[in-house]
């Protein structure tokens, strides 16, 4: 069996996004490499959110984005090319950006293949792909902080971050539970399962600050599967979202005042489209220094979190 140490170093020598930023930092990259990412065939959330690494990066390295349309969406409801449609145009990610497909002088080149192969460094006609950029930017995940007003920009173009004309009224406080695809029986899942005891536990914290502000405080579960097994939920007076349409369900995780996210890229890549109050509940996806972390009993900072609430615009009684 093979040491730690040297299964260590092997995974070193792995190329990787960091690997490519080092190379450009240190001049050894033409400075007019073009990257984008492109590959993934999973959900909606999981696409988006290698897009906006992808232009985090960029933007970070000082190359240039060029964008890849979405190509397959899983979860199709409808047919598969127009639900791929909708979600390419409900993100907007490409608006504004030169299409990674629109020269036909550029070569495309794979992220390891270009790493490995230093005679491509230094000429003027290659993209780089890859699935995702999120190794570098999990590094270092402030680097999503400049480009996000331009990623909502684009969003908002659709009408994407547009609240509902019946807004309900105090603070809303949207609370993303992960079940349809994960089980606290599957071993493959279960790490991406969350106990309604911890979920609970948020919400009695977070509704407490925000009464303690003098607003009300709006609760919206969403999730997939049978509204039953949403009844705890349900008896602390959250109002149940469940199977609703994932398009409404971004909007609804966008636009609240609070959003709780769960293991999921669909509801942290809501997050990345919010700007305001985001607690994240930790997993592999690393978020911006903005955001607020629970820790293993679902609990979050109570003094940030109650000057978070005091900053809000919407608050009838600041400085809790």
């Amino acid at each position: 069996m093979p040491s730690l140490t040297r299964i260590f170093k092997k995974a070193l020598k792995i190329p990787n996004a960091v690997q490519l930023a080092d190379a450009i930092r240190s001049g050894r990259v033409s400075p007019s490499l073009r990257i984008t990412a492109r590959g993934k065939t999973d959900g909606a959330g999981a696409q988006a959110h290698a897009c906006m690494s992808a232009l985090a990066f960029a933007n970070a390295t000082g190359v240039r984005y060029v964008h890849s349309p979405f190509q397959s969406v899983a979860h199709a409801e409808g047919d598969p090319l127009e639900w791929t449609r909708r979600w390419e145009d409900f993100f907007g990610l490409g608006r504004g950006e030169v299409e990674a497909g629109s020269d036909a002088t550029a070569e495309m080149v794979d992220l390891k293949t270009f790493l490995n192969q230093t005679k491509l460094w230094k000429r003027h006609d290659i993209i780089v792909h890859a699935e995702h950029f999120h190794d570098f930017c999990n590094r270092q995940p402030d680097v999503y902080l400049p480009v996000l007003p331009a990623i909502r920009s684009k969003f908002h173009t659709s009408g994407g971050l547009n609240r509902p004309t019946h807004a309900p009224s105090g603070l809303v406080m949207a609370v993303h539970i992960r079940r349809g695809d994960v089980s606290r029986t599957d071993t493959e899942t279960a790490s991406r399962f969350t106990d309604d005891e911890a979920i609970l536990a948020t919400i009695k914290q977070c509704r407490s600050l925000v009464t303690a502000s003098g607003s009300a405080c709006h609760i919206d579960i969403y999730s997939e599967g049978r509204p039953e097994d949403f009844s705890a939920f349900a008896d602390v007076g959250a109002h149940l979202k469940i199977g609703l349409d994932p398009f409404e369900t971004v909007l609804g995780l966008a636009h609240a005042d609070i959003l709780i996210t769960a293991k999921s890229a669909f509801s942290f890549v809501a997050g990345l489209l919010s700007d305001s109050i985001k607690i994240y509940e930790p997993f592999w996806s690393k978020p911006p220094s903005d955001w607020l972390t629970l820790d293993a009993a679902g609990q979050v900072d109570t003094d940030k979190l109650r000057q978070r609430i005091a900053d809000l615009p919407n608050v009838s009684t600041p400085g809790i």
